[in-house]
């Protein structure tokens, strides 16, 4: 009798804990989905900085260094302003204008070529992209230009394709203090075959000024 009432009472124990045990597994699941919606939800990137960092990435790519923090709208061109460009500036301002120098023993004096001497309204346009802005110029003088800028510069690649290769030029150039193209060479042979080689090119001989100068030397440094 005694057995089969403890029996009863194991019995009733082992129940009552069991169902404690279903009742703490379903009080937790409301406290585990509470910790997962109190996670931190990740911000989503928004168009406008999707563009922006697109933006600047193609900046940094196209080689103008990983400092670069503008966007492609504002970036600059890529590459300073040079020489060249100046004299494209000037020839669209004047298609007459053949080059210019500025006085040796004083600078605020410049002297232009223009193939048309007495059309001179453009001389301050074209100096402007010209010269340097620290420059002064006080007084322009115009002189008499037999070729123009454009055709100095259309004249040279073929000049260059005429005369080239040889090892005895020394250096080639677009003067524009002499409104000519110009060849140094090394010697007067060498200076009478590039003559003889230009003769035979569409470049006007008269155009381009061949003179015999010293050949250019490296230094070398320990």
């Amino acid at each position: 009798m005694l057995i089969r009432i403890f029996a009863a009472v194991f019995l009733i124990i082992v129940a009552g804990t069991a169902l404690g045990c279903g009742n703490s597994a379903a009080q937790s699941e409301p406290l585990v989905a509470e910790m997962e919606d109190t996670s931190p939800t990740p911000t989503p990137t928004s168009p406008a900085a999707s563009s922006a960092d697109s933006n600047l990435t193609e900046i940094d790519a196209s080689g103008e260094g990983p400092n670069v923090t503008v966007a492609v709208s504002d970036a600059p061109t890529g590459r300073p302003r040079t020489h060249d460009d100046a004299l494209a500036e000037a020839v669209q301002v004047d298609s007459g204008f053949g080059g210019y120098y500025l006085d040796p023993d004083d600078n605020g004096i410049a002297y232009v070529y223009l193939l048309n001497p007495e059309q001179r309204e453009n001389v301050d346009q074209i100096l402007s992209r010209l010269v340097e802005p620290d420059i002064d110029i006080r007084e322009v003088r115009v002189l008499q230009g037999e070729f123009s800028m454009a055709q100095l510069v259309g004249w040279y690649p073929e000049m260059k394709e005429a005369i080239f290769p040889r090892s005895a030029i020394v250096k080639t150039s677009i003067d524009e203090g002499r409104n000519r193209l110009a060849v140094t060479v090394e010697d007067e042979a060498t200076q009478e075959a590039v003559q003889a080689a230009i003769a035979k090119s569409n470049v006007p001989l008269e155009a381009v000024e061949v003179s015999v100068g010293s050949p250019i030397t490296l230094t070398s440094y320990p």
